[in-house]
C-alpha cells in the first residue's frame, strides 16, 4: 500500500492485521436483540485460527435468546448471565474454557442449557462454572440441538450445577474429571455417555455413578 500524498510506502495489510478484529477482548455487552455474538464460519482462511471472545461480561438481560453461538470460536474467561435461553450453541470447532455461566433460562417457556451442540463436533468445554440455579432449564451439557452432535464433545474439568439433568448424554460425549453440585432436579446424568470417569459430587467427593 503506497501513501500517495506522502510518498512514503506503508506495510501491507496481513492475513494477522485481519484477524485482529475477530478477537474481542474485554467485552462488556447488554444486547437488544436474538443473540449477543453470532460466529459465521469462514470457509476461505489460510489459517486454522477462530474467533476468540475472552475476559468479559455478556448480559442477556434476560431477554436475548443466547449469549454465543456459531462454528469456530473460542470463549475464554466470560461472566455469562441473565441470558433467556442458552448461554452456548457451539456448532463445531469451539472450545469453552475458564467462563462462569449462571442465570440463564430467563425468558418464559425457556428451556435454557449451558451448553447446546448443535450437529458438528470437535468441542472442548474445559474447567468452566455452571451454575444454573435459576431459570427454565434443561441442563448444563445437552448434545441435541437442531440435531444430535455428530462428532466428540469433550466435557473435562469443569463444576457443574443444575438442569433437570447435569448432562444428556450421547455416544459422542466423554466427560472426565468433573465435579457436580446438588442442583439437578433428577440427577446428574440421562443416558449413555461414551467416557464416563473420575466424576465426582461437590459435597462428598465421592465417584457420581
Amino acid at each position: 500500500m503506497t501513501d500517495n500524498q506522502a510518498g512514503a510506502t506503508r506495510p501491507l495489510v496481513t492475513a494477522d492485521d485481519l484477524y485482529l478484529f475477530h478477537t474481542p477482548s474485554d467485552p462488556q455487552i447488554s444486547p437488544d436483540g436474538t443473540q449477543v455474538v453470532f460466529c459465521v464460519q469462514r470457509v476461505e482462511r489460510p489459517t486454522e485460527k477462530k474467533v476468540t471472545i475472552e475476559d468479559g461480561e455478556i448480559d442477556g438481560l434476560n431477554q436475548v435468546h443466547n449469549a454465543v453461538i456459531g462454528k469456530d470460536f473460542i470463549a475464554r474467561r466470560l461472566h455469562i448471565h441473565n441470558v433467556g435461553g442458552d448461554a452456548f450453541k457451539p456448532a463445531g470447532n469451539n472450545t469453552l474454557e475458564c467462563n462462569y455461566i449462571t442465570s440463564i433460562g430467563q425468558a418464559p417457556g425457556a428451556h435454557g442449557d449451558g451448553a447446546q451442540m448443535q450437529d458438528a463436533g470437535n468441542i472442548f468445554i474445559r474447567k468452566n462454572n455452571f451454575d444454573l440455579t435459576s431459570g427454565s432449564l434443561t441442563a448444563c451439557i445437552f448434545p441435541s440441538g437442531v440435531a444430535p452432535v455428530s462428532g466428540p464433545v469433550y466435557v473435562e474439568g469443569n463444576r457443574l450445577n443444575g438442569g433437570s439433568y447435569t448432562v444428556y448424554c450421547s455416544d459422542k460425549v466423554h466427560v472426565t474429571d468433573n465435579v457436580f453440585g446438588p442442583a439437578a432436579i433428577y440427577g446428574a446424568k440421562t443416558g449413555t455417555c461414551a467416557t464416563w470417569k473420575n466424576n465426582v459430587w461437590e459435597a462428598t467427593g465421592k465417584p457420581v455413578p
